[in-house]
């Protein structure tokens, strides 16, 4: 069974990001100006999405430079 990500919203200077490292359960910060109700769920689920796939599809490397998109 994998763990699913915590996720949580604050203050950051991206729209979102992932963190994964010794913890076994995964990260995903939010932007906390998204943490309105103005902002339609579709938003918020679409950037989970992009998320959850940092983290089930590894970056790589390409001439020496860490790609992951």
């Amino acid at each position: 069974m994998q763990v699913l990500p915590a996720v949580y919203f604050g203050k950051m200077a991206c729209v979102a990001c992932c963190r994964s490292g010794a913890d076994p359960r995964p990260l995903i910060l939010i932007n906390r100006i998204l943490n309105h109700s103005s902002v339609p769920r579709e938003v918020i689920r679409s950037i989970l999405i992009h998320e959850f796939l940092h983290i089930v599809v590894p970056g790589r490397e390409i001439d020496g430079k860490s790609v992951s998109h």
